[in-house]
């Protein structure tokens, strides 16, 4: 009776190591892409949390005049909070002003008597290891957080449905009464 090769314990033996080299390339690539996105979204996090606070200290500042508006700038990009597991001072701080939270947004408003909106925008460079072997990307990627605060004074914007403020529209239950969603 002939031998078949395919049968044959011998024509096996090699496919078990082969099967495990690929398995583990497969694995080990897998995981180093998970760190990557895991890492661009912890330096994400951490420049929103910068942007939060900068943009809070920064409004802290505005009192209606130019040298309120230098306070708020200065204030911003001198934020003691860090990123990159807190390590790195915040490279890239855009700091600008409007007069609503949805208004246009200048750099450097004067007067600057009704700016009481603050928009922070940081950016950082976060280097990726197995990112650009699978995507092609290059061996950095550039991480981006924005925030906009506005100061205790400022009015709430007016609602276009009648004039009504948009603040007690979603203003929350009185003590005695249930919240009921509609």
């Amino acid at each position: 009776m002939p031998l078949h090769f395919e049968n044959h314990p011998r024509a096996r033996r090699g496919f078990v190591l082969f099967a495990t080299a690929t398995s583990a390339v497969a694995i080990l690539g897998m995981v180093g892409l998970c760190l990557d996105l895991a890492r661009l979204s912890i330096a994400r996090n951490e420049l929103q949390n910068y942007a939060d606070a900068a943009a809070i200290a920064a409004t802290d500042q505005l009192d209606g005049t130019t040298t309120g508006i230098d306070n708020a700038i200065t204030e911003a990009r001198t934020n003691v909070n860090k990123w990159h597991f807190d390590n790195n001072a915040v490279g890239t701080v855009i700091v600008d002003f409007a007069t609503s939270p949805a208004g246009t947004f200048v750099a450097n408003p004067n007067p600057a008597a009704d700016y009481a909106f603050a928009r922070i925008r940081a950016r950082g460079s976060v280097p990726v290891h197995f990112l650009p072997i699978f995507a092609g990307l290059g061996v950095s990627r550039t991480v981006q957080a924005t925030s906009v605060a506005g100061s205790p004074d400022a009015q709430p914007p007016q609602a276009e449905h009648g004039g009504a403020d948009i603040a007690s529209d979603y203003a929350p239950p009185a003590p005695d009464k249930p919240f009921v969603s509609q």
